[in-house]
């Protein structure tokens, strides 16, 4: 799996309830509504509304941020930002 494919299969099913396990494409992963960057959480999915993290790690963490938020402009799902780290 790519990370563009995982990414694109977070967003469609974020698996908040951790049934599906942990899904992994290279430098990324998602596990219980979190998608994680190397090892920093990018995303949070919770009550119908996704929650990015913009802050600044490297340039490949924010490829994934961007990726991400385009993908679910895209979709037209919910979502926030927050400069800060997420949990």
């Amino acid at each position: 799996m790519t990370n563009n494919e995982l990414i694109a299969s977070y967003v469609a099913d974020p698996d908040p309830d951790f049934t599906k396990g942990v899904r992994r494409a290279n430098s990324l992963f998602c596990h219980g509504g979190v998608l994680h960057s190397y090892a920093e959480p990018i995303a949070w999915y919770q009550g119908g509304t996704f929650l990015v993290s913009r802050k600044k790690w490297s340039l490949t963490t924010t490829r994934h941020q961007n990726t991400l938020l385009g993908i679910l402009a895209q979709q037209g799902k919910t979502y926030t930002t927050t400069e800060e780290r997420l949990i």
